[in-house]
């Protein structure tokens, strides 16, 4: 166990502390190395299939759906507002900017347009959930937290909504560890504001 690690664990038994927050991503739920350029680009290629498969004409090929999916989140942040130096955008955002440059490509039914959401959003959430592990040893700490009548929290800076979360928490294991989970993408802005800890 790590000096970081050690020292939280440390924290965490202290009879003086009643609540125990922790991060999700990277810290609970640790990524792979795999760049987030390359995992957009295993994003427009699936997008692309899904893409292909709901539509006879013309498909924008999954390069532009990589380069859309990057320069759509870019957009939908710079659109939010900032709280404190900080803002968050969410999936839904990002993919109202994606499906508004792809219909000025190609023609979608707009019947599709909300199954195209869902799916989009599927394919996101296999490809997280393929990335990520458990960090096993911070999941005993905070068990042993909760054991001890703790209240254990999360929180987490996240396009992703608080139910895209849950069912990521849920599939690796983890979701019944927490009395809350707080995700940014609800509030519209992120940890550094210092406003997501007060709610």
């Amino acid at each position: 166990m790590g000096l970081a690690l050690k020292s939280f664990e440390r924290l965490s038994r202290h009879p003086d502390i009643c609540m125990v927050s922790v991060d999700i991503f990277d810290t609970l739920l640790l990524r792979t190395t795999m760049p987030e350029t390359v995992k957009f680009g295993k994003f427009g290629k699936e997008k692309e299939k899904l893409l292909q498969s709901m539509n006879q004409g013309a498909v924008v090929g999954s390069k532009y759906l990589h380069l859309l999916r990057v320069y759509a989140a870019r957009a939908a942040y710079r659109n939010r507002r900032l709280i404190n130096g900080a803002r968050e955008a969410t999936l839904d955002e990002i993919y109202d900017v994606m499906f508004s440059c792809i219909s000025a490509e190609m023609e979608i039914n707009p019947k599709d347009v909300d199954d195209l959401y869902n799916q989009f959003r599927k394919v996101e959430l296999t490809l997280e959930d393929f990335d990520l592990s458990v960090n096993h040893q911070l999941k005993k700490i905070l068990t042993n937290a909760s054991d001890h009548g703790k209240r254990v929290v999360a929180i987490s800076d996240m396009y992703l909504s608080y139910e895209d979360v849950k069912e990521l928490l849920t599939l690796k294991g983890v979701w019944d560890l927490f009395d809350n989970v707080y995700v940014s993408s609800e509030f519209g802005y992120g940890k550094a504001s210092g406003c997501l800890y007060e709610d």
